[in-house]
C-alpha cells in the first residue's frame, strides 16, 4: 500500500507498506523525484509571487518587507522558510516539508501560520496548493514507474 498525506499543514508524507520489492523500489524512487519537484515548485513560487506593495513592514530592520497578496504563496523575506524545506527519506517513508517545528512565541510554527492564516493575517498557503498542483502528476508518474518496475 502507498499512502500520501499532508501532516500538520507543513509537510507531505508518503508511506510504503507491504509492497513487492520491485514495485516498492520503482514507486519510492519516483516519489522522491516528485517530492523534489514539489520542493522546487514551492521555492519558485515563493521567490516569484506577486507582492502587496501597499503594505510594508520593517520588523526592526532597515529593509522593508512587502508581503505577498492574501491567498497567494508567501513572499520570500528572510529566506528561513525556503531554507527549511527539506526532503527526508526513511526506510518506509519519504517526506517533503518544512523542518521548522517550533514557534518563537510558543504558538504554531511559522509555516503552519502561513498555511492557515491568523487573526491579523490572511492565509498564504504553500503546501496545499502544491499538493493540488501535483495531484494528477503524482498519479500518472507513479503508475508509470510501477509499470516499468513490474514490466
Amino acid at each position: 500500500m502507498i499512502r500520501m498525506e499532508v501532516i500538520g499543514d507543513k509537510k507531505v508524507v508518503v508511506q510504503f507498506q507491504a509492497l513487492p520489492l520491485k514495485i516498492f523500489r520503482a514507486a519510492r524512487g519516483e516519489f522522491l523525484s516528485i517530492l523534489n519537484d514539489m520542493r522546487n515548485f514551492v521555492i519558485d513560487k515563493m521567490t516569484s509571487t506577486p507582492r502587496d506593495t501597499s503594505k510594508s513592514y520593517t520588523y526592526g530592520r532597515t529593509a522593508p518587507h512587502h508581503p505577498s497578496m492574501p491567498g497567494g504563496f508567501p513572499a520570500r523575506d528572510s529566506g528561513d522558510l525556503i531554507g527549511s524545506l527539506v526532503l527526508d527519506e526513511r526506510p518506509n517513508e519519504s517526506e517533503m516539508g518544512s523542518n521548522i517545528t517550533q514557534s518563537e512565541t510558543g504558538g504554531e510554527p511559522y509555516p503552519v501560520l502561513l498555511e492557515k492564516g491568523t487573526k491579523k493575517m490572511k492565509a498564504r498557503p504553500w503546501l496545499k496548493p502544491t499538493v493540488e498542483e501535483f495531484d494528477d502528476t503524482i498519479e500518472r508518474r507513479v503508475k508509470n514507474a510501477i509499470m516499468r518496475g513490474i514490466g
